[in-house]
This record gives structure tokens, C-alpha cells and sequence, in this order.
């Protein structure tokens, strides 16, 4: 048997099912007693336990080619020691890593760097193929970027070519002394386009110049028109200095002239007429049968003088008109031997047919209508309108208006029959003869009455008593008579007065769970209805219940009525009753509301009643209605971007019961991640890149939704989004003893947010010490500091390019401040 060697004190080796142990001061190796027991292919002892090739003891667990002990882990080749990882040569398809690095493919990662085909990453910088990108700029074929400066050979694409001397594409060149294609060329100067020129001077075009607001041009001339400078003509139109002239028409600064018509300052003169201001001026006019001289206008039979108008037989002047024999004047109307003057008329007979009308009056046939009176014989007439008063010994026919206000007596009628009700005023206006004192008017049924003692009309000659209980009205109230024939001293009965007191009827209703709200349903996604009895009570007051099978109560559309209501019990003055819920229909037990209303019969009538809304809540199915989530800070320095967002879930009012999963992502950067497995609903990310922007998603939320709507998971997936932060690049300072320019850590001093001019920092109070400013990028600046409010220019005493965390800086020291003083850029 070969035991480990070398060896160290207290080592442990296992052979042949013992257990053996060193003694580095004996240099011996001791077996160690043990108590086995064995349980199947499983041997235990108190020194180890083996399975297989597998051994857990006291010096760690063994299997296969695989140790875990105090020391670390060894597998194979390789050893794992604290935070220290040696092994060979790792291999996988093509794949290796060794202690040289690592080799996929045509890709080597080295100390070196990285290389990959044609392309090597080195702390030079890149290189690819002829490309080489270095701290100093970018190399590229013949052409090298240094800071802001390009520097490239001849660049030739097809017919275009880009040299230092300028660009040159087809017949277009763009060199330092302008640009130019075919005819036409941009220079310092102008620009040159064929014959046409702009310059500063202004613009020249064949024999045309513009300088400022001027332009001269020899003739041109187009066609029949020809532009001079004595003006222009096209056809027999021309316009010069003197006006315009055009055929027969001219105009001038002196007005307008065309053929016999002159318009000018003074007026319009047309043929013999003239017009100047409101006068016109002419002779005679005629057209046809009219003219219009001086003195008027005549046409045909009627002519307009200044003494008024004439035609035909017919005048209107100043004095009024005439027409025939008729007259209007101021005075008023003569016609014939008829004068209207004012409301009087003054006219001799008017005879027509055997009608005429004089000044005494007017008589028609055996009519007379005087000033006084109406003399005739009988009056006759289809129909006649006679004013407001006819005079008459009789009259014989039928009235046609039904109602005779001024008729107060119509004498002795020999019958009268009435289809209406009859007013007759006051007992006193009505007499009936007949009777003895005492009777009364008994009817035999048949509307025939005769006059009776009063006993026997009250049923047998007996007394009859009437008394009242009612000392005073109240309002609402009923008055009700009740009889009692039982008083012997009054066998027609004891009548005795009443007052009932106002009825009422008062509705009250609740779900049989109490109150009067429930949920609508016990499991909606099941589609389990919450149906519930009612409960309701009924006081009525001043009258009893008799309750009919037509009486209703209605619940939401369903209507208890039948036998369903008289089985309810309900008399007396009412109280509680349950209405099964059997009798309500499925919209009662599910809708918002339901209005109670109830119509029962009492001992006084019907009577109704509103009760109390019920409610049913209508259910709210689980879901997720947002996803949201908010960074801790909204800006992150380009050196720390990592940071945790907050996210929120929002789930439906009254959900219960949650779980499920959120996760977030971003596909452009391959970061993904869950944020629970637990069903909350809100928490804070792992710390992740916050300049990307992330989606939440969630589609397996499950929770049970309120007011009974039962679980169930989301129906569709919910996303929400995380904006991104913003990376800034902030200005850093700090103070130094001496001019050499110092090293920057993103420990240093700086501001937080975004570098910007106008920023800077303080110096000390020490002339020799330096104040050294990073800038972002190597790009060049200016400064200043403020003076008894002036700017004085501060010109940096030492600068360079630095690397803060990976990114580009330069560094500006200044000195010989002896006092504290603020530097700021300017640009």
C-alpha cells in the first residue's frame, strides 16, 4: 500500500475501508478505528462516509478525480485555491484558454490585447486592415485624422475627384477661387451665368444694367413691342413721357380722351352734353317718342313740366290732382256732385234701382233708414246684422245661440226638460207645491217623487240621532259616519261623525346579509350570482292593510303580485317580510340598482309607497392597468452608470391574492431580468445600465378581482417603460504645489452635472500653487476671472490631454493668484 507523499500532520487517507492518519512528528501513519455500518451500496463509519466513488470525511469530500477540502477544490488539472484559479490548457471545440490567454477561432485574447482576423485591439490602439485608430487620431488608406485637422491624397469616386487643391465632379469644380459648372461660376466677385453677371455693384444682363434702384437697358424690342428709352409701343399703343395713346384714346396728366368724349379736373364733356360737378349740360334729347329738352320731358301723351305732370285726362300739380271729373285737393275730394271735406260728405240723390240714398236718408223699396229711426213694413232676410239693438213687437223663429245671459224670466212653461246639471241658487228660490209640514221627497226608484212623512221615509216613524266626535279639520284627514241601531230610543239609527286621521305609508328594504348594498355576484368569472332574499318593512299608519292578489310590490322590474304577495302575511299596520329571493329576477340580483316601490290596498284604499334603493356592486375583474418604474436619479456620471429603478404595478380596486412575475429588458443591450416571483406589486431593480431605456412586461399576474369577481390571470400582457438617464461629463479641479500637470480619478472634486461654459473653479491664496481645470474631449477653451467687475483674460500657464476613467480630458493650470480667485470659461 503507497500512502501520499509528501505529507502534512493530521492528513487523512482511506484504503481498503480504514482510515489512516499522519504524525509528522512520529513520521508514521496511524489506522484509525472505526465503526462501519453499510446500507446497500452506502458505508458508513465515524471516520467517512462512501457511496460509490464518492467519500465525505473529515478532510473533505471526494469524487471521482474531484477534491473539496480546506485547501480549495482540485478537479482534473485544475485547482482552486482562495480567489486564485489554476489550470492548464482549456479546451473546447475551438476554443482555448491557457495561461497565454485566450484562442477562439481566428480571435486571440493575449496580454497583449485582442486580435481577430485582420483586426488587433492593443494598448496602441485599433487596427483593421489599413485602418489604425491611436491615441494621436485615425489612419486610413492616405488619409489621417489628427484633432480637428483631415489630411488626404487625391479621393477619386467615378468622375469625382477630391485633391487638395478642391473637388472636381463632371464639369463642376469647387476650388479656394469659387465654384464652377458649364457657363456658369461663383467666385469672390459674383456669380457669371452666360452673358448675366451679379456682383456688388449690382446685376448686368446683355445691354441691361441694375446698380441700387436703377436699370438701363438700350431698346429692346419683341415682336410689335419695342422697350426705349423714350418709352414703350406695342401695336398703335404707346406710353411715354406724355401719357398713354391708344387708337382713338389717349391719356395725358391733362385727363382722358376718347373719339367726342373728354374727362378732365374741370369735368365730362360727351357730344353736345357736359357735366362738371352736380350740373349737367345739354339740348335737346330724343330717342324714339320722347325728348327731354329744357323745359322737360315729354313722351307720347304724358309730359313732366316744372308746372307737374300731364297724361291723358289726367294732371298732378302743385294745387293737387285731376282726373275727369274727379278732384284731391288740400281741401279734400270732389267727384261728380259728391264732396269730401274733412269727415264730412256732401253729395244730391244717388239713385240705383229702386234704391236711393238723399240727404234725408236712405229708402229701399217699403225701407226706410232715416237719422232717428228704421221704418218699415216686415223685415226679411236670408240673414241680417242689425246692430246692437232690435226693436220688435215679436219675434218668430228658433234662437241660435244657446246661451241667453239678459233672459232673467220666461213666464209660465208648460214643460222643461233638462239633459245638464240645474243651478238653483239658494233653498229659498226653489218651491214645490204640495206636501205637509215635515214630509219630504221620496223617490220610487223609477224618478218619480211624491211627498211622505218624514218617519216613514227614516224607516217607521222612529227618531233618528246624529252626533258628532269632530272638534276641529285636520288637513290629510278623513270624515267617516258610522250607524248603530241598537239604541232603542233611536230605531232609525245613531249616526255619529269621525275624522280619521291622514293616512301613511312608509317603505323600508335591505339584502338579507344586512344593508342594502351586496355584491352581485358570489364568483363572477364563474358566473355565480350573489342572489339574496329581501327584507322589508311596511308601517302604515290611520288604516289597516287588506291586501289584494291586483296589489303590487316591484323590485327592479320583478313584480310580486298573485298569491306570491298574498302568502307574504301582510295586515294590520304592516311590519317585516321576506320576499325569497326565488321571486326576483336575475337583473335584480345583478344590476347597479334596484328601485323598490310597492301599491296595496288598504281599509281606506290604495295605497303607495317608494322604498330604499338597493345596490348591487358590480364586480371589478383582476388585472394589471400599469406598469411603471422611475430611476433614482435622472442624470449619472459617464464613469457610474449603473443604478436601481423603483417599479410600481397597478392592479384593479379591491384585488387580493397576487401573484406572478415582472421582468425588465432591453434588446439593444441584451440586458434582461425579473424584478419578482412573488406577486408584489412594487420594488426596486438590481443595479442595471440606467442610460438605456427598459420595457416592463408582465402576462402571468393572477389575483382574485373586487366585489366577487373571482380570480383569473391577466387577459393580455401589460408593458410599461423605464426612461433612461442622462450621462453627463462633468468639469473636475484641483490644487497642486507645482506646474506638473497631475493625474485626475473620478474621486477628485467636480461638479455634477454636465460640463458648460461659464463653469470654473477657485484658487488658493498660495501665488506658486497651480489650479489645474479638466475639460471634457480635447477641445480648446478660453478664461477669464472678474476684476472690480471687469473681465480680465487668463491665459492657461500649462495644459494637456489626460484619460479621467477612460474618457478624454484636457488639463489647464493657472498660477500667481494670490488671492482667492474664481476662473471661469468663456468658451
Amino acid at each position: 500500500m503507497a500512502f501520499p507523499s509528501p505529507a502534512t500532520n493530521g492528513q487523512q487517507y482511506v484504503s481498503g475501508g480504514y482510515t489512516y492518519q499522519y504524525n509528522a512528528a512520529l513520521f508514521t501513519w496511524t489506522k484509525i478505528a472505526t465503526t462501519s455500518t453499510t446500507i446497500a451500496n452506502v458505508a458508513i463509519s465515524n471516520g467517512s462516509v462512501t457511496t460509490g466513488n464518492t467519500s465525505i470525511s473529515s478532510n473533505g469530500v471526494t469524487t471521482g478525480n474531484t477534491t473539496v477540502s480546506a485547501n480549495g477544490i482540485t478537479t482534473g488539472n485544475t485547482t482552486v485555491t482562495g480567489n486564485t484559479v489554476t489550470t492548464t490548457v482549456v479546451t473546447t471545440g475551438n476554443t482555448s484558454i491557457s495561461s497565454n490567454g485566450l484562442t477562439t477561432g481566428n480571435t486571440v485574447v493575449s496580454s497583449n490585447g485582442i486580435s481577430a482576423g485582420n483586426t488587433s485591439i492593443s494598448t496602441t490602439g485599433v487596427t483593421t486592415g489599413n485602418t489604425t485608430v491611436s491615441s494621436t487620431g485615425l489612419t486610413t488608406g492616405n488619409t489621417s485624422v489628427t484633432g480637428n485637422t483631415v489630411t488626404t491624397t487625391t479621393v477619386t469616386t467615378g468622375n469625382t475627384s477630391i485633391t487638395d487643391t478642391g473637388l472636381t465632379t463632371g464639369n463642376t469644380s469647387i476650388t479656394s477661387n469659387g465654384i464652377s459648372t458649364g457657363n456658369t461660376s461663383v467666385t469672390s466677385t459674383g456669380v457669371t451665368t452666360g452673358n448675366t453677371t451679379v456682383s456688388s455693384t449690382g446685376l448686368t444682363t446683355g445691354n441691361t444694367t441694375v446698380t441700387g434702384n436703377t436699370v438701363t437697358t438700350t431698346t429692346v424690342t419683341t415682336g410689335n413691342t419695342s422697350i426705349s428709352s423714350n418709352g414703350l409701343t406695342t401695336g398703335n399703343t404707346v406710353v411715354s413721357s406724355n401719357g398713354i395713346s391708344t387708337g382713338n384714346t389717349a391719356i395725358t396728366s391733362n385727363g382722358v380722351t376718347t373719339g367726342n368724349t373728354t374727362v378732365s379736373s374741370t369735368g365730362l364733356t360727351t357730344g353736345n352734353t357736359s357735366v362738371t360737378g352736380n350740373t349737367v349740360t345739354t339740348t335737346t334729347v330724343t330717342t324714339g317718342n320722347t325728348s327731354i329738352t329744357d323745359t322737360g320731358l315729354t313722351t307720347g301723351n304724358t309730359s313732366i313740366t316744372s308746372n307737374g305732370i300731364s297724361t291723358g285726362n289726367t294732371s298732378v300739380t302743385s294745387t293737387g290732382v285731376t282726373t275727369g271729373n274727379t278732384t284731391v285737393s288740400s281741401t279734400g275730394l270732389t267727384t261728380g256732385n259728391t264732396t269730401v271735406t274733412g269727415s264730412t260728405i256732401t253729395t244730391t240723390t244717388v239713385t240705383t234701382g229702386n234704391t236711393s240714398v238723399t240727404s234725408n236718408g236712405i229708402t229701399t223699396g217699403n225701407t226706410t233708414v232715416s237719422s232717428d229711426a228704421i221704418s218699415t213694413g216686415n223685415i226679411t232676410a236670408t240673414s241680417a246684422n242689425l246692430g246692437n239693438v232690435v226693436i220688435a213687437n215679436y219675434f218668430t223663429g228658433t234662437l241660435t245661440t244657446n246661451a241667453q245671459p239678459n233672459i232673467t224670466s220666461v213666464g209660465t212653461l208648460s214643460s222643461l226638460s233638462v239633459s245638464g246639471n240645474v243651478s238653483l241658487g239658494n233653498v229659498s228660490n226653489v218651491h214645490i207645491l204640495g206636501g205637509t209640514n215635515n214630509y219630504v221627497l221620496s223617490t220610487d226608484g223609477s224618478g218619480n217623487l211624491s211627498w211622505v212623512a218624514g218617519s216613514t221615509a227614516l224607516g217607521g216613524g222612529a227618531n233618528v240621532l246624529v252626533k258628532s266626535n269632530v272638534t276641529s279639520i285636520v288637513v290629510g284627514s278623513a270624515l267617516n259616519f258610522s250607524v248603530d241601531y241598537s239604541n232603542t230610543s233611536y230605531p232609525g239609527g245613531v249616526f255619529t261623525l269621525d275624522q280619521l286621521g291622514p293616512i301613511s305609508l312608509s317603505t323600508t328594504d335591505q339584502w338579507s346579509s344586512g344593508g342594502t348594498s351586496k355584491n352581485a355576484y358570489a364568483n363572477y368569472i364563474a358566473n355565480t350570482i350573489n342572489t339574496q332574499n329581501v327584507a322589508i318593512t311596511l308601517t302604515l299608519a290611520n288604516a289597516a292593510f287588506s291586501v289584494q292578489a291586483s296589489d303590487t310590490i316591484t323590485i327592479n322590474g320583478s313584480t310580486i303580485t298573485g298569491t306570491n304577495l298574498t302568502g307574504l302575511g301582510i295586515t294590520g299596520t304592516g311590519g317585516t317580510y321576506t320576499i325569497p329571493s326565488s321571486m326576483l329576477s336575475v337583473a335584480a340580483q345583478t344590476q347597479a340598482t334596484d328601485t323598490v316601490s310597492v301599491s296595496l290596498t288598504t281599509n281606506r284604499g290604495l295605497q303607495s309607497s317608494s322604498g330604499t334603493t338597493l345596490t348591487n356592486n358590480q364586480p371589478v375583474p383582476f388585472n394589471v392597468t400599469a406598469l411603471a418604474g422611475t430611476l433614482t436619479a435622472s442624470t449619472v456620471p459617464y464613469w457610474s452608470l449603473n443604478q436601481t429603478f423603483n417599479w410600481n404595478a397597478t392592479t384593479t380596486s379591491g384585488a387580493t391574492g397576487i401573484t406572478g412575475n415582472v421582468t425588465y429588458s432591453n434588446a439593444t443591450a441584451s440586458i434582461s431580468g425579473s424584478l419578482t416571483t412573488t406577486g408584489a406589486i412594487s420594488g426596486t431593480s438590481p443595479s442595471i445600465d440606467s442610460t438605456y431605456t427598459y420595457t416592463l412586461t408582465s402576462s402571468d399576474y393572477n389575483g382574485t378581482g373586487g366585489f366577487g369577481a373571482g380570480q383569473r390571470t391577466i387577459p393580455a400582457t401589460v408593458t410599461g417603460t423605464v426612461s433612461p438617464a442622462t450621462k453627463y461629463y462633468p468639469l473636475f479641479w484641483k490644487t497642486t504645489a507645482n506646474s506638473t500637470i497631475p493625474a485626475f480619478t473620478t474621486a477628485d472634486t467636480h461638479n455634477s452635472n454636465n460640463f458648460a461654459t461659464g463653469q470654473g473653479a477657485n484658487t488658493t491664496t498660495t501665488a506658486s500653487s497651480y489650479l489645474w481645470m479638466a475639460t471634457p474631449n480635447n477641445t480648446a477653451h478660453t478664461f477669464k476671472h472678474i476684476f472690480l467687475g471687469s473681465d480680465i483674460v487668463d491665459t492657461p500657464d500649462a495644459s494637456g490631454n489626460i484619460t479621467i476613467s477612460g474618457q478624454a480630458y484636457r488639463v489647464w493650470g493657472f498660477t500667481n493668484f494670490s488671492q482667492v480667485t474664481t476662473v471661469l470659461t468663456t468658451s
